[in-house]
């Protein structure tokens, strides 16, 4: 049983939406954790991800090949 000093922190959306906004998620993070016990961190997808996903599966589903270049833009995206 969670005590009242113990956290579960969520963050998603345009929390996600860039390496700074990420930053400032590890910042609170950093800070709960001072007032008490982060007992988990769940995240969502970056924003916009999710969308991107199911449009990169609808196209390669229906064997149009442009889901590449989307695939590639996403990757990309995650690696900066």
């Amino acid at each position: 049983m969670a005590s009242k000093n113990t956290k579960v922190l969520k963050f998603g959306g345009t929390s996600m939406g860039s390496a700074v906004a990420m930053r400032k998620v590890i910042d609170v993070i950093r800070k709960s954790r001072k007032d008490a016990r982060v007992a988990a961190v769940v995240v969502s997808a970056m924003s916009g991800v999710t969308d991107q996903l199911i449009k990169i599966a609808t196209l390669s589903a229906a064997k149009d090949r442009s889901y590449k270049k989307l695939s590639a833009e996403l990757e990309s995206r995650h690696i900066r």
